[in-house]
């Protein structure tokens, strides 16, 4: 049982709130967070290496709600790495940091390994290989940020996921990506990716196994259910 002070509940009345209010609130982010969970457990046992998964949805349904709960999914244990594509650049390099230090430098990939992952990502360029990351373009760090992904996931049983893929692309670009990574999933024995974006030629690319469509109310109706 929740124990409030005098102070607590003054303020609580302030914005015309109850401790009732409060508890209910805490009920249904727990009833919302069961439900998310138990999607994620779902797809998880339905995505079979080699596949593709797409997280359709508009904005603020939840999609990277449950690519979160997912990367959670997997039992402890498992030998299974779950690797993210950071969409955002890293702010703790230094200014002379590069595209192929970025690849390589922590976790000591060979060379040919960041190579073939430039290649993939449309980023075989010496001029990309050299420049210091802070100087990338939205685009190309979109791209290195899947490469290093690629170069993360080489070896035990991994599953990528990708919030708004190819967002920073356009239509031409986001298309030959999709494309390359559909190509790289479907060649690898121990690979899969689960995707959100919104780019209509990113999709038809991909070529995703499976789709979950979630509803723009869907985590209101998850909290307001039973559990």
């Amino acid at each position: 049982m929740v124990q409030f002070s005098n102070r607590s509940l003054r303020a609580l009345a302030m914005f015309g709130l109850t401790v009732s209010d409060v508890c209910l609130d805490q009920a249904a982010a727990r009833r919302a967070a069961t439900r998310v969970s138990a999607l994620a457990a779902r797809l998880d046992q339905s995505l079979a290496n080699r596949q593709m998964a797409l997280i359709a949805g508009p904005s603020g349904a939840g999609k990277t709600t449950l690519l979160h709960a997912l990367a959670q999914s997997t039992p402890p244990g498992i030998s299974h790495r779950t690797v993210w594509v950071h969409t955002r650049r890293p702010t703790d390099k230094p200014t002379t940091f590069r595209a192929l230090d970025f690849l390589a430098h922590r976790d000591k990939r060979s060379l040919l390994d960041s190579l073939r992952s430039l290649s993939a990502c449309a980023l075989a360029d010496i001029r990309i290989v050299l420049t210091p990351i802070a100087h990338l373009s939205e685009g190309e760090w979109a791209r290195l940020a899947l490469a290093r992904a690629l170069v993360d996931s080489r070896g035990a049983p991994a599953t990528l996921l990708i919030d708004e893929f190819a967002a920073s692309l356009d239509d031409d670009a986001a298309a030959a990506l999709a494309a390359n990574l559909r190509q790289i999933v479907t060649s690898s024995t121990n690979l899969r990716a689960v995707v959100v974006t919104h780019r209509l030629s990113a999709i038809t690319h991909l070529r995703p196994d499976v789709v979950v469509r979630i509803a723009p109310d869907w985590l209101a109706r998850a909290a307001r259910s039973r559990a």
